[in-house]
């Protein structure tokens, strides 16, 4: 699953008070942020690259990717506890100062089995949970600086993201040398060290900062505190959207990457980290495009659901759009055949004598890239509609399509790995993600309620 999503739509719906604006201190620590934002997803991506084929877990597939999923599901407990604390600076800097030990402990653990390949028995286990507790805590120390950074600005909120993004492609796509002890597993954990270690030094600049004093009248911050789950009626059909669409685009082309890993073609094999950076790629522009044009879900009298890009209008402080919406079927058509076209490229030239030739696998990975670009705005849009319950019902929704995703995925690899497979999947998630999503918008206009459009009534929300 994409990861990422939960703590850049609270942040970018939640209102910030003007003295948390003036006690942040501007440019220089956001960007900080970025950078530590950057650092750490090359380290994460390079441990996401060196750590497949780690385990003998065939069940687990190539081990790295289902530890990537479970790690994004484990992030919200991280982030629950991380709440609790009074000083979110000071959050941070323990979440990434736990980074470090948990890396440094897969190394340790690593480097004293003595493998030179595969690992088994307690060991593989030990180094699977491990790599499970790395994912979570990058997430949650993302989550954490996304949400310190958006106190500063919009445009900042979007350098971060692209920031994550872009540091996981560099370090899917960047190779490591073979020093201490030519094990590529070793000098990739060893650089992940030395990025969390320079993460932390940019961390520790929010934890020696003291925490704005919050100027909410004590009725208003009561009821803030209190956190309370209050879900609409649309809660649950636009979180099995999100899932669906989910499963129907992320989770094919980690079926591909997996299956790519685990080919005894070293040639093919190499086509593993540049799919997974693809996806990655189309995900981290749009990403940073929806900074500017947010998208979001609309309804427009008895046409069918579509997808409007509302854009800031900082003179009013709110968002607004003269543009027509684009249909929710047209989104997913054109993301689901990008898609499914890149992967089953990518799936027949590999089977053939010569493997994967340059110019059809960057053509697929083009295609991969664009359509996961494409994905992402509806996911994006289900996300602002989700928004509007809530932190909490976010961060469920969140917990659920991403658990969905991982057992998903688990099934796919039992059930055995072949491209007629992941085309039916694709199409079957995103049809009922298209059909949950006019079930969803029945009876109303659903966007983005916490910024109203004053200049354009026929795209207000109407819960």
């Amino acid at each position: 699953m994409d990861d990422a999503k939960l703590e850049a739509s609270p942040a970018a719906t939640a209102p910030i008070s003007r003295s948390a604006r003036l006690a942040f201190p501007g440019r220089n620590l956001a960007a900080l942020a970025v950078l530590a934002n950057l650092l750490g997803s090359v380290g994460g991506g390079r441990v996401l690259s060196a750590g497949k084929g780690v385990t003998d877990f065939r069940l687990l597939g190539s081990g790295s990717l289902m530890a990537l999923l479970l790690g994004s599901v484990s992030s919200l407990l991280v982030l629950r506890l991380a709440a609790r604390a009074r000083h979110t600076g000071r959050a941070l800097t323990v979440v990434s100062a736990l980074s470090i030990i948990a890396s440094g402990a897969l190394l340790g653990l690593y480097v004293r089995s003595g493998a030179s390949g595969q690992l088994s028995g307690t060991a593989a286990v030990a180094v699977f949970g491990l790599l499970v507790l790395r994912c979570a805590l990058w997430f949650a120390a993302r989550s954490l600086r996304t949400g310190l950074v958006s106190a500063a600005s919009g445009a900042w909120l979007g350098l971060s993201e692209g920031a994550y993004f872009g540091g996981l492609v560099i370090g899917l796509l960047i190779g490591t040398p073979a020093w201490l002890g030519g094990s590529a597993v070793i000098s990739a954990l060893a650089l992940d060290l030395l990025l969390l270690a320079a993460a932390l030094a940019a961390d520790m600049r929010f934890g020696l900062r003291r925490p704005p004093v919050a100027s909410a009248p004590p009725k208003a911050a009561a009821q803030a505190t209190r956190s309370r789950l209050q879900l609409s009626a649309a809660f649950a059909t636009a979180t099995a959207a999100f899932a669906a669409a989910t499963i129907a685009c992320q989770i094919v082309v980690f079926q591909l990457a997996d299956w790519l890993a685990r080919s005894p073609r070293a040639g093919t094999r190499a086509w593993a980290d540049p799919a997974l950076a693809a996806f990655y790629l189309g995900v981290a522009i749009t990403a940073v495009l929806a900074s500017v044009n947010r998208p979001a879900l609309v309804r427009l009298g008895e046409s069918p659901p579509g997808v409007s890009f509302t854009q800031q209008r900082r003179a009013a402080g709110s968002l607004g759009s003269d543009r027509p919406p684009i249909s929710v079927s047209l989104i997913a058509l054109v993301a689901g055949t990008l898609v499914t076209g890149g992967v089953l490229t990518i799936w027949r030239v590999a089977g053939g004598t010569h493997g994967i030739g340059l110019l059809p696998g960057l053509g697929a990975l083009l295609s991969i890239a664009i359509g996961s670009g494409v994905f992402e705005v509806l996911v994006l849009a289900l996300l602002s509609r989700l928004s509007a319950d809530g932190a909490a019902a976010l961060a469920l929704a969140i917990g659920l399509a991403g658990s969905t995703a991982t057992v998903a995925m688990l099934l796919m690899l039992i059930a055995g790995q072949h491209a007629a497979v992941w085309a039916c999947v694709n199409a079957a998630g995103l049809l009922s993600a298209v059909l949950l999503v006019r079930r969803a918008t029945v009876g109303g206009v659903l966007g983005f309620s916490s910024w109203p459009d004053a200049g354009s009534r026929r795209e207000q929300p109407s819960m």
